[in-house]
């Protein structure tokens, strides 16, 4: 390969990645593949899943325009360039990308990075004590809000590490409604008593990048009884919290909690240069082929040029026979020249490809 035909490949290469990530294509947002839906000003957009483009399995603009009469007249850029825009590999490949971006919002929210083919996971990440997540989020207590219900003794919220980038808003409600039938109205004043009661809990949650996470809890109780003298009916408790964790030996630090996000965005960068090899191996077969077409060409004209000078050469000699000045079998050597021509593999293709013209005019 000549110094102007590696030159030429490679700026082509360099233009053609521009085009195959998404400059001439359907685009693909990245950056909303990477970092999630805005939040504003609808609450609930990014849990909504993105709507990607369809894949566009079409010829690439510069096809028709390039196309004159039925024919292409390509020079090696131009031919580069129609192969990275229309070749279904690359557009396979273009995806990697993509995905490669959503493995980065997984990881950034706070769960394990999955790999993708072109840049598998280590399998160290997920043994010992580094473990496969980063966590999971705390459920919501289920005992109350405390000591102050007419009935029943309340729990508080109980709060541990927790491993969820993304901010996490537990919400519960319920409704009981108790019956007790009594053996003595003396005491309650009632033949039974009817206790409903309502609880509410909220917690809101989030682990930090830094390792340390924390949540705000507040639970609400109301409660009411048919039981006669009571000071308070209905009786309202409520607990509210503020919490932290910060692990001090086990998994202290941004590197530790945030090891996932690193490995996903460090995938993001083996996806591209993959993709740059597999642009340059198909560009380079590209190439290769370009110039294999340019070489045939080339040995097609050099043996026409062959067999009509051995035709020329034979004709002479048959005329010279004519004058008397050759013998027949002088002319035995253009002939035998003549033929050795023709059996040339280039020739023999060109006049198969012309017969099959012939038959199908």
């Amino acid at each position: 390969m000549t110094h102007a035909r590696i030159a030429a490949v490679a700026l082509v290469c360099a233009s053609a990645a521009v085009t195959a990530f998404g400059q001439e294509r359907p685009a693909i947002d990245i950056s909303r593949l990477s970092n999630g839906q805005p939040s504003f000003p609808l609450v609930w957009q990014p849990y909504r899943s993105p709507k990607l483009p369809p894949v566009d399995l079409r010829n690439g603009a510069d096809l028709d325009r390039l196309a004159d009469g039925g024919s292409l007249r390509l020079s090696l850029s131009e031919f580069l360039r129609l192969v990275a825009q229309n070749d279904l590999t690359l557009e396979a490949a273009r995806y990697d990308f993509a995905i490669a971006q959503v493995d980065v919002l997984r990881a950034k929210s706070g769960q394990a990075a999955r790999g993708i083919a072109a840049a598998p996971l280590p399998g160290a990440v997920f043994a010992g004590a580094i473990g496969a997540g980063v966590s999971t989020t705390a459920p919501l207590s289920a005992g109350g809000t405390g000591g102050a219900a007419i009935s029943t003794q309340g729990k508080l919220v109980s709060f541990g590490a927790r491993g969820i980038f993304d901010p996490t808003v537990n919400f519960n409600i319920s409704y009981d409604h108790l019956t007790n039938p009594l053996n003595t109205t003396r005491v309650a004043g009632a033949t039974s008593l009817v206790i409903p009661t309502i609880v509410l809990q909220t917690r809101f949650q989030q682990e930090l990048p830094i390792g340390t996470s924390y949540s705000v809890s507040f639970n609400l109780q109301r409660q009411t009884s048919t039981q006669a003298g009571l000071l308070f009916n209905p009786a309202l408790s409520s607990f509210g919290a503020l919490q932290f964790y910060q692990p001090l030996l086990n998994g202290f630090g941004r590197p530790f909690t945030q090891r996932f996000v690193t490995l996903a965005e460090n995938n993001t960068k083996i996806v591209r240069e993959a993709f740059h090899g597999t642009l340059n191996d198909r560009l380079s077969a590209a190439a290769n082929a370009y110039w294999d077409l340019v070489a045939l060409r080339e040995n097609l004209r050099v043996v026409q040029e062959a067999v009509a000078v051995a035709a020329r050469q034979h004709d002479e000699d048959l005329q010279r026979i004519d004058l008397g000045v050759m013998t027949p079998l002088d002319a035995l050597t253009s002939a035998s020249q003549l033929a050795a021509a023709r059996l040339d593999p280039a020739w023999c293709e060109r006049s198969s490809a012309d017969r099959r013209s012939d038959r199908r005019s």
